[in-house]
């Protein structure tokens, strides 16, 4: 026994000490997008991460203009199992020893995140600065993991409120929530397109067309209790919704808010306010998920991630899809299924290619991100006036 002993303690002492994978960390330094376009970049990131340069991903936590809050922890936002979130990086650089004054982050991925170094950073938005995702990457990236789940801090509050909406719905318990997206949507993607991306959907329209929408044969409510999930705050289009039956979730929020206090110290300017809190907005993307019947319309990146969620439970998904192109996971998706029944489908689209050979995993040199730009201008340009681009005009943006 003493031979054994003492041979095991020879053997720790000898071997070399053995660096776990997660010892290397790719740092994610964001934006100031939204909290659904964090949680898709995030996807290809970590798939990148773990796949590419075998690292630990870690995400510091970023400011946002679409909600009224402080520093967003993304951990504290969505359910991310193996993954790290750190205060804001400037609050750290030079106060901790594994964040020094001198660390450099990059804005594209290049030869340095393969390197033996424990700690890299890369700072932005991983497609480049003002590109966008293609098509048959953004159906692959969807499908990746992390599923779309909740910090349990907000999940919390689902009894709460879900039992509050189904005693609104009746004795059904079955209700609609509707996602009408206003804010900066109306003056970016409803005019001119924000990077070619033109919104033609009921979120540019007013109140009266959203109801008539809903209310008839094309919007797929049935009949049943409607919530809207909004970040309208005209006044006059908010009572246009509630004299129709249409109740805003911001209204039962306000209600639950009084009774229950189930948002905390939050006032009922701060539910009110011109933006919603953090926590308003959070609550209203799970009970879309949640619902039983969800209607979107439109661009925007939280229903791209809700409504393929929605397909994953075996829900109602993607129940309104306008007739025009718009470049939402819902209508991607089902051209992509329509083309599979024609037997064109791409296998691009399935997600089985290699992701880690996406052409925005790489060096972007300014001049490219500006040609990409260009492309995307031209293209915006030529749908408000519905004509295609001409040849010539094409030419002249890949100069």
């Amino acid at each position: 026994m003493f031979w054994l002993l003492l041979l095991l303690v020879t053997a720790v002492v000898v071997l070399p000490v053995v660096v776990r994978n997660d010892s290397r960390t790719l740092l994610w330094e964001s934006n100031e997008s939204g909290l659904f376009s964090h949680f898709f970049q995030m996807k290809y990131l970590l798939a990148i991460a773990k796949r590419r340069y075998r690292r630990h991903l870690e995400i510091a936590s970023f400011s946002t203009s679409h909600v009224n809050s402080g520093p967003v922890n993304l951990c504290n936002v969505f359910f991310l199992p193996g993954i790290s979130c750190i205060p804001p990086l400037k609050s750290l650089r030079g106060r901790h020893e594994k964040y020094p004054r001198s660390m450099k982050c990059y804005n594209f991925l290049n030869s340095h995140f393969d390197s033996t170094e424990a700690l890299v950073c890369f700072k932005g938005l991983f497609w480049g600065k003002t590109g966008v995702v293609p098509d048959k990457y953004r159906l692959a990236i969807i499908d990746l993991e992390p599923r779309l789940d909740f910090a349990p801090r907000h999940k919390q509050r689902l009894g709460v409120v879900q039992k509050e909406l189904e005693r609104l719905a009746g004795n059904n318990n079955s209700y609609t929530v509707v996602h009408w997206r206003r804010g900066d949507q109306l003056s970016t993607r409803c005019r001119n397109g924000w990077v070619g991306q033109r919104d033609f959907s009921i979120n540019c329209k007013n109140a009266t067309e959203l109801i008539r929408d809903v209310r008839g044969g094309s919007g797929g409510n049935r009949g049943e209790t409607v919530f809207v999930a909004t970040n309208e705050k005209n006044k006059t289009q908010l009572d246009t919704l509630r004299s129709s039956g249409f109740i805003p979730l911001s209204d039962v929020f306000m209600s639950l808010q009084h009774k229950e206090n189930i948002f905390g110290n939050l006032t009922a300017s701060q539910l009110g306010g011109k933006k919603h809190s953090l926590d308003e907005f959070v609550m209203e993307t799970i009970l879309m998920v949640e619902a039983t019947t969800l209607i979107t319309y439109g661009i925007s990146n939280v229903n791209d991630q809700i409504e393929a969620e929605r397909r994953l439970r075996n829900k109602t998904w993607c129940v309104k899809v306008e007739k025009i192109r718009q470049d939402s996971w819902c209508y991607l998706y089902k051209e992509a299924l329509r083309a599979k029944s024609l037997g064109t489908f791409a296998s691009e689209t399935t997600g089985t290619f290699d992701l880690l050979e996406l052409p925005f995993a790489v060096s972007t040199s300014r001049h490219k991100q500006e040609k990409i730009v260009a492309q995307n201008l031209a293209l915006a340009q030529a749908t408000k006036k519905k004509r295609k681009p001409s040849r010539k005009r094409i030419a002249e943006t890949n100069l």
